[in-house]
């Protein structure tokens, strides 16, 4: 029997409309964690990040959050504003980039402050002058963060309690969130802090307020003066650390 040839015919494939049948087709889901994996970001996190060096003597580094308790009067002002100025002299920070938040002080002693700002070219920012609050702060930080602009910036607080109610735990939380996501981004915070009216068993002072702000920074101090005799002329002020992440002194002092 001979083989008969069979034609050739064209071929067209046609694909059903998934959508006309309701038909449902599931899409891969992204991990909920992985969306947010920094993996293959280092150099995106780099640029944010700046170098953990001394930036208020021994006892501040840049790029972390640093709070110093003491009694009123003991000198931390003073001392803050004295290491700034040695850091802006040594060309260590740039003091375009730093930003003194004065909201504990009289007409007198912020215009003293506010020479001195002129003098090394910092800003000083004050209640009660260009429309400036102290509830204003977080906001102005969440700003910098957003933009991307934290990297560099120094913000001293004076005094810390105007700008949180460090009795209250929900409020140190909130407060020390936005802090934490400024320095992560490059940014280094000084908050001036009183500590308690009767001191520890030990004999030195204890931070005023709930752990939550200690808990949530990075490294914390306590200011005292160290005794002096009848004929003394100046006061030496004690640090004794009570926090310590980076290398900054466990002790020091400052006349």
């Amino acid at each position: 029997q001979q083989d008969e040839a069979f034609p050739t015919c064209e071929t067209e494939v046609i694909e059903a409309d998934v959508a006309e049948l309701g038909v449902k087709t599931s899409k891969p889901k992204a991990h909920p964690l992985a969306q947010f994996s920094l993996l293959g970001h280092a150099q995106e996190v780099e640029k944010q990040t700046v170098e953990q060096k001394p930036v208020l003597g021994e006892v501040a580094l840049l790029g972390q959050a640093t709070v110093w308790y003491a009694a009123p009067n003991t000198g931390k002002t003073l001392i803050a504003l004295s290491l700034l100025i040695q850091s802006i002299q040594r060309k260590v920070i740039d003091p375009a980039k730093v930003f003194y938040i004065n909201v504990d002080d009289s007409g007198s002693g912020l215009l003293q402050k506010l020479r001195l700002a002129d003098e090394f070219g910092f800003h000083m920012l004050a209640e009660g002058y260009r429309d400036f609050q102290a509830e204003n702060f977080l906001g102005c930080l969440i700003e910098l963060i957003e933009a991307d602009e934290a990297s560099g910036v120094i913000v001293i607080l004076d005094t810390v309690k105007r700008f949180t109610n460090l009795m209250d735990k929900t409020m140190s939380s909130k407060f020390t969130k936005v802090i934490r996501r400024f320095v992560v981004k490059g940014g280094t915070v000084l908050g001036l802090a009183h500590t308690n009216k009767r001191v520890g068993q030990d004999g030195k002072p204890v931070y005023g307020g709930t752990s939550d702000v200690l808990d949530d920074i990075d490294c914390g101090y306590t200011l005292a003066a160290i005794a002096q005799g009848p004929d003394a002329t100046h006061k030496v002020i004690e640090y004794c650390c009570i926090k310590r992440r980076g290398n900054v002194a466990n002790t020091a002092a400052y006349t």
